[in-house]
């Protein structure tokens, strides 16, 4: 049976970049600013993708078959993202995955604060 992750037990593993980019950004491009980005090992991604999964999101329709490819929200999409995000943080008993959905979602409102001119990227490691 699978527990609870723990920070400690997730030092050295690869992360997920999850950042604020501005639209239509090449595919190398990072934020300025380390408030735009959060870095999500990647057992923990792979937990919250697998749970979205199982609720049959479209959050994890998304993430590229090839965790180092990037794929991005546009703003548009960006209002589902925050639903979906929502709802897995109100569903989730484990406090460490809902700390970093909460990350995300306060990424995916800055996106809604500037439309058409920030995207909401995620790349793995």
């Amino acid at each position: 049976m699978k527990h609870l992750l723990t920070e400690e037990e997730l030092t050295g593993d690869p992360e997920f970049m999850v950042a604020v980019i501005e639209a239509g950004s090449a595919s190398g491009v990072y934020p300025d600013s380390e408030v735009n980005l959060v870095y999500v090992p990647e057992r923990v991604m792979e937990r919250i993708l697998g749970v979205a999964k199982a609720y049959q999101l479209k959050f994890p329709e998304h993430a590229s078959r090839d965790p180092s490819v990037r794929w991005v929200y546009r703003s548009t999409q960006v209002e589902w993202v925050i639903d979906e995000l929502e709802f897995l943080h109100s569903l989730l008993n484990d406090q460490l995955l809902n700390g970093y959905i909460s990350k995300m979602l306060v990424l995916a409102s800055t996106v809604l604060s500037r439309p058409h001119k920030l995207e909401l990227a995620f790349e793995g490691p």
